[in-house]
C-alpha cells in the first residue's frame, strides 16, 4: 500500500501505525527555490570528484564503507561531519534538505530523531544521489544489521526506512519500485541474491506492488526492509538528498543515516 501524504508528519504516523503500508510519498516537500540551488550550484559542487557505484555520490553509503576495509571504515567516520558542514554550507542561504527533513522528524517523533552513532562518532545523513542514464538499482533490501556481522549485534532496529528528497526528477525513467517481500520470504522460497541483500533477479518475481514516480521537490519513504528496486534513468536525471531511519525500541528516538 502507497501513502500519499500531504506532510511528512502525516506520512511518517501512518508508516509507523500500518505496517502493512510499504511507502509514503509527499509530493512538493521541499520549495522549488531550493531545488533550484540544488541544480545550479550543490550538484556541480559536491559531486564534481564523486563516488560512482550504481549512483554518482558525494560519499560512500556507510554499510558500503564498512565492508570494504579498515582504511575505508576510518575514512568515512573522519569525514562524516565534514560532509554534514559542506552540504550545509553549498545550500546556503537555504536549509539542507537533510537538516530540514532532520529537524521536521525531530519534531513530530515522539521521542525526537538524532544521527546514527557508531564508536561514539556521528554518521553522515544526507548523500547526495545522482541517477543519470542507464542507472538502475537492482531488487533489494536495505537492512542494516545484514550487512555486516559487526552490525547485528551494534544496532537493533525494529523497522528501518530509505528516505528520498528529491532535488531533481527524471523527465523518464527512474520509477522506484516496492514489493511486499522481506527478506526471509525470498530466501525461504529458495532466492538468492548477487550480493546478500543485493541483485535479485527481477525476472522471477512477481510484479511489484507499489511504483512511485518521484517528481522534483517531492519526499519518498520506504519501508526498506521490503524487497525494492529503482528502474533505469531515461531521460533528464534523478537526484536526491538519501539516507535511512532506524526505529528501535518505544521510548528511543528515531537514528538517521547514510
Amino acid at each position: 500500500m502507497l501513502i500519499r501524504a500531504d506532510s511528512l508528519e502525516t506520512a511518517y504516523t501512518s508508516l509507523a501505525e500500518d505496517p502493512s503500508a510499504l511507502a509514503a510519498h509527499v509530493q512538493g516537500y521541499l520549495p522549488p527555490e531550493v531545488c533550484d540551488r540544488a541544480r545550479g550550484h550543490v550538484v556541480p559542487l559536491l559531486l564534481e570528484n564523486s563516488f560512482q557505484r550504481i549512483y554518482r555520490s558525494q560519499v560512500r553509503a556507510f554499510t558500503e564503507a564498512m565492508s570494504r576495509d579498515i582504511h575505508a571504515e576510518a575514512g568515512y567516520l573522519d569525514q562524516a561531519t565534514e560532509v554534514l558542514r559542506a552540504m550545509r554550507l553549498a545550500f546556503l542561504p537555504f536549509a539542507s534538505p537533510a537538516d530540514m527533513f532532520r529537524a521536521d522528524l525531530d519534531e513530530v517523533a515522539p521521542h525526537g530523531a538524532t544521527l546514527l552513532r557508531f564508536g561514539g562518532r556521528p554518521l553522515v545523513f544526507g548523500m547526495m544521489r545522482s541517477w543519470e542514464s542507464d542507472m538502475e538499482a537492482l531488487p533489494h533490501f536495505d537492512i542494516i544489521q545484514e550487512a555486516t556481522p559487526a552490525f547485528a549485534s551494534a544496532f537493533q532496529f525494529s523497522e528501518q526506512f530509505g528516505v528520498n528528497i528529491y532535488t531533481e526528477g527524471p523527465r523518464h525513467g527512474g520509477e522506484l519500485l516496492v514489493w511486499d517481500k522481506k527478506l526471509g520470504d525470498l530466501v525461504g522460497a529458495g532466492y538468492t541474491a548477487q550480493d546478500g541483500t543485493y541483485g535479485f533477479d527481477r525476472e522471477r518475481l512477481p510484479p511489484p506492488d507499489v511504483v512511485i514516480q518521484p517528481g522534483t521537490g517531492d519526499l519518498v519513504i520506504v519501508r526498506s526492509t521490503r524487497l525494492h528496486a529503482v528502474n533505469k534513468t531515461i531521460a533528464g536525471r534523478r537526484v536526491s538528498v538519501s539516507g535511512f531511519l532506524g526505529v528501535g525500541a518505544s521510548r528511543e528516538s528515531i537514528k538517521l543515516w547514510s
